[in-house]
This record gives structure tokens, C-alpha cells and sequence, in this order.
């Protein structure tokens, strides 16, 4: 992972940093990813949901019927400064 400080041009960098990977000699099998991630593309909350019983089908649609309708009601709430 690399980090730049606050204001760098990421454009350019990402530019550079893709094209030094480029120069690279490596192994014909070798597979390289490069990502530009932000701090504000990461979610605020990630969950892992497993079933208990087993009926991943069961899970799924109690997921699909319940929690989501649930989740995309809810509203931000930010507070004032």
C-alpha cells in the first residue's frame, strides 16, 4: 500500500505508479492490481450474515424480505456543529 499526504494529485500519481508497474519484468503468470481507494469510498458499516441452520436459500430470503426493506428505511443522522 502506498499513501500520499492530503492534496497530492492522486491522478497524476495513480498515472505514475500504473506506468512504473507497467516497466515491471515479471512472470507471465503474475497479476497485478492497482486501486485508487479513498477513505470516503469505504463503507460505514460492513456485516457478515450466516445461517445457523444451514439453508443458506432460507437465510437469503428472510434476508431479502426482512433486513433489507429494514436497512433502506433508515436515515442519516448527523449532528450540528
Amino acid at each position: 500500500m502506498i499513501q500520499f499526504p492530503f492534496g497530492s494529485n492522486m491522478d497524476k500519481l495513480s498515472g505514475d505508479i500504473e506506468a512504473a508497474v507497467n516497466k515491471l519484468n515479471l512472470p507471465a503468470n503474475a497479476k497485478v492490481n492497482v486501486q485508487r481507494l479513498s477513505i470516503n469510498a469505504q463503507p460505514i458499516d460492513q456485516a457478515a450474515i450466516f445461517s445457523g441452520s444451514g439453508d443458506p436459500q432460507a437465510l437469503a430470503k428472510k434476508l431479502e424480505g426482512e433486513v433489507v426493506p429494514d436497512m433502506k428505511s433508515l436515515t442519516a443522522s448527523v449532528p450540528s456543529l
